[in-house]
């Protein structure tokens, strides 16, 4: 689905606006993360993003997330993976081509996107073969999130734009080749480093703080030790897995099918409906394997022929010997074909009648006798209706509930808008209400009771674009139902809120005084550091000043190379050691908790082995992306020189339900 969503993309302009977009990420858009007025996420210029552009393109990178690890993040997760602020990387390269491109003068517009819209033939009747504006309308519906025919229409004019902008810009860059060997030198020289971990069993223990000096960090870290705002909402939440396929209602223990019926989460499917299903299954997954044959057809003068063909084929003849024999071209053989395939109608449905070996004659459709003899026969294959029928069953099942969900929600607001309340409104359409208890932004009660749900009907903690709408609500009020992540419908109303609120200083004293001594063994671990740093710095060896600090210090000595990273060695360190001089003495944390590293680079081996030649064409093109992007960073300071922009990162956190200061 992915991939057919994006299938009118160029591939260039994709290479070309990631390589900005990675330009933007390396130049620092969290720079520009300013707190600023208005609805709009980001702006430069006079050019705007709305909050619900960004939303969707927010919720369809979540959807690619989930469809590559199984999972969606939650609004916290993302932010702290930064992917928040990859979309709008992603949009702001776009805006600032986009701008630039209105500058030049670029001509693509919306008269032309209609016109190469109507001439995709993914937005082609099936049957007419002519553009169909509902077929446009239908596949937009289908993307995650759904796309009106004006937005698609907007976002082809966009890409377009930059088809014709981008090239423009960096059109002939092309690295020399002599750069691909000083590279791979590069790469591929070796560093043997000397590192001491310093532990915990360094430094002496942590004393047991004071009351004072917990207050004072707990003052310090207030945010760790406040309790999280809580919402206590009314529910209506309808999920497709709410919804029961009703085979027997003599097993339910039900009178009749239409007492069944009268719940309005019971599902029936009538045979026609499976038997549709099944056929529309087996067509759009290519199930089924079509019958084919495999034939010779020897061309003959005459029946006459045609027959002492036959009759030399029955005696065992080859094709050679019989041609040579009566004087005859080659015949014409097909291998697995389809009837449609065989050129000769009348050749083809008399073969498919055949069985296997069997020759035959026959006067052909063109008027010319044929020997016909069928060497393979493969029959038509559908798998059996049982061995897809718990599938089928659940694609009708889905369908049906969405549109049930759908009925039933329209139903819920025609009582809202007659001036029931929310409950009212539910107990007269016949659906579940809910009045939760207190939650938090991870959807966890104040009894720290995760409310996870089951595997069935997942809980509003696993649900967040739940949690998001509950947490920029405002109270007493029923919002539009809105989509849930498990595709079913909902509308909550916010009943009352309780503020942020600091913990006592007894309910915080034992977590305070655990983390209290962690930083004080942390702050006295950075001092060591710096002190053997000193020494190692004013010629001691490592190994020697490692003897002297006994069990708390561990001396090991490595091997970096640039492509390989060492599990070992904290990531900043590594980074200061891969390029850093010989001799250089560096510090920083380790790997794990609680310790930290010093390290000297003693040796720096340069790369003596050829470049192969395989890799002579990969390396430069890969000089080219980097040359390109040093270009694409000038191009984008030269465009915000006289546009300047600017990120609502005030916006982003209420759409997301996020508070950035707290992470």
């Amino acid at each position: 689905m992915a991939e057919s969503r994006r299938s009118y993309r160029s591939v260039v302009v994709g290479i070309l606006i990631g390589l900005l977009v990675l330009a933007f990420a390396m130049w620092g858009v969290e720079d520009v993360f300013n707190p600023q007025s208005g609805n709009h996420v980001l702006k430069i210029g006079e050019e705007e993003v709305s909050s619900n552009e960004f939303r969707r393109l927010y919720e369809q990178e979540l959807r690619f997330i989930a469809e590559e690890e199984g999972k969606t993040p939650t609004n916290e997760q993302a932010m702290a993976r930064g992917i928040p602020q990859r979309v709008i990387s992603q949009m702001l390269s776009r805006k600032t081509l986009e701008v630039d491109a209105s500058d030049l003068g670029i001509g693509y517009n919306a008269k032309s996107a209609r016109k190469d819209l109507s001439e995709m033939d993914v937005f082609k009747d099936p049957i007419s073969g002519e553009f169909s504006a509902e077929q446009v309308d239908v596949i937009m519906a289908r993307q995650y999130p759904p796309m009106t025919r004006r937005q698609f229409a907007d976002d082809l004019v966009r890409r377009m734009r930059l088809e014709q902008t981008l090239p423009a810009i960096t059109r002939g860059v092309e690295a020399p080749a002599k750069f691909a060997d000083t590279f791979y030198n590069y790469i591929n020289e070796t560093r043997t480093v000397s590192v001491l971990t310093l532990n915990e069993k360094a430094v002496d223990a942590a004393p047991e703080p004071t009351d004072e000096q917990i207050q004072t960090y707990i003052d310090e870290n207030i945010n760790t030790f406040t309790l999280p705002e809580f919402r206590q909402i009314s529910m209506i939440r309808l999920e497709p897995t709410d919804f029961v396929l009703i085979k027997d209602i003599d097993a339910l223990g039900l009178a009749s099918e239409e007492a069944a019926r009268s719940a309005y989460n019971n599902i029936f499917i009538t045979e026609q409906e499976f038997q549709d299903q099944y056929d529309i299954k087996i067509a759009s997954e290519n199930l089924a394997t079509p019958a084919t044959r495999s034939l010779s057809m020897y061309f003959a003068e005459n029946e006459d022929t045609a027959n002492t063909i036959a009759e030399k084929l029955k005696e065992g003849l080859s094709a050679s010997e019989i041609t040579t024999l009566l004087g005859l071209s080659e015949p014409t053989t097909y291998e697995d074909v389809e009837a449609a395939e065989i050129i000769d109608p009348a050749v083809a449905e008399v073969a498919f009648e055949m069985a296997e070996n069997e020759i035959k004659t026959l006067e052909g459709g063109f008027g010319q006798w044929v020997a016909v003899q069928v060497t393979k026969v493969t029959e038509e294959f559908k798998p059996a209706r049982e061995t897809v029928e718990s599938d089928i069953e659940r694609e009708i099942l889905n369908a049906k509930a969405q549109q049930q969900i759908y009925n039933k929600i329209d139903a819920v607001f025609d009582e809202i808008e007659d001036g029931r309340t929310l409950e009212e409104a539910a107990a007269a359409v016949g659906v579940p209400f809910t009045h939760m208890p207190f939650v938090n932004r991870f959807g966890a009660t104040q009894d720290e009771l995760t409310m996870r749900g089951s595997q069935r009907l997942p809980g509003i903690a696993t649900d967040q674009e739940l949690l998001r709408t509950i947490f920029t609500s405002n109270p007493g009020f029923e919002v539009d139902a809105f989509e849930t992540s498990n595709g079913g419908q909902a509308i909550i109303r916010v009943d009352e809120i309780i503020e942020q609120t600091p913990k006592s200083f007894e309910a915080s004293k034992t977590q305070a005084t655990i983390l209290w001594k962690d930083q004080y063994v942390e702050n006295a671990l950075e001092d060591l550091m710096q002190t053997v740093g000193d020494r190692v710095s004013g010629g001691e060896s490592i190994e020697d000043v490692a003897a002297d600090l006994g069990d708390g210090a561990e001396f090991k000595t490595y091997t970096l190379e640039r492509l390989r990273g060492e599990s070992e060695i904290g990531n900043q360190l590594w980074g200061a050691l891969i390029e850093g001089e010989e001799g250089d003495v560096t510090r920083g944390q380790g790997p794990e908790k609680m310790t930290r590293q010093v390290a000297k680079l003693e040796k720096i081996v340069p790369n003596n082995k050829p470049i192969p030649e395989q890799e002579q064409s990969l390396i430069q093109d890969r000089l080219t992306a980097m040359i390109v992007e040093d270009i694409l960073i000038a191009y984008q300071n030269a465009v915000h020189k006289d546009t300047p922009y600017n990120v609502n990162d005030a916006r982003i956190e209420q759409i997301l339900g996020v508070d950035r200061s707290e992470q």
